[in-house]
Formats: C-alpha cells, sequence, structure tokens
C-alpha cells in the first residue's frame, strides 16, 4: 500500500506493485481488505513489488541510472542539456560559464 503523495507511487502503479490510494484512512482500509481477501491480487503484488526492486529501486538499477546519467552530461556540448532516464525524469545539466580570456 502506498499513498499518490509519495514519490514514487506512480511507477508503483505502473508496475502493478502497490495499491495506490489518497492516504485517507477509508481508502487504506478498503486496500487492505481488499489485498488481504485477494490471495491472487496479493501475490501479484508481492511478485510485482520484488520485480520492481530488481529493476528500478535496487542499489545496482539506480547506480546504473545515475552512471547512466553522468556519462551524458560528461558529453554534453556546453551550454544546458537535458536528458530523460527510462522513467521519463528530466535532467538539466548547466556547466558554468567558462572565460574566453585568460588573466595574467
Amino acid at each position: 500500500m502506498c499513498t499518490d503523495s509519495c514519490g514514487i507511487a506512480d511507477e508503483l502503479a505502473h508496475r502493478g506493485a502497490a495499491m495506490v490510494t489518497d492516504g485517507s484512512p477509508e481508502a487504506l482500509a478498503d486496500a487492505v481488505c481488499g489485498v488481504l481477501a485477494d490471495d491472487a491480487k496479493r501475490d501479484a503484488l508481492v511478485a510485482a513489488g520484488h520485480r520492481a526492486v530488481r529493476e528500478a529501486f535496487s542499489i545496482h538499477a539506480v547506480t546504473d541510472r545515475l552512471e547512466a546519467i553522468y556519462r551524458g552530461a560528461c558529453h554534453a556540448p556546453l551550454g544546458i542539456s537535458s536528458r530523460a532516464d527510462d522513467s521519463g525524469i528530466r535532467y538539466a545539466v548547466d556547466p558554468p560559464a567558462r572565460s574566453r580570456t585568460r588573466s595574467r
């Protein structure tokens, strides 16, 4: 279970890895009762949750995404560059301005 205000709610919902609610006590209680009453739904959520952790939230998955972002930033032309990762999150890279003259 998670609420729609959780930072990863959309990703978990997209993967079928969580029941996302508005956070009200009634909605949370309904979601918990629904999962407890349905073995197949519970098993599917558990399996999807394990996959989500492996594919998106494990230390290996996160470091792979960060490495790709850093490598892209290193090869970007000067100026502002924007890149999106697999989840669609955009990252802006704005290298500092470089002076064309040398001071002595």
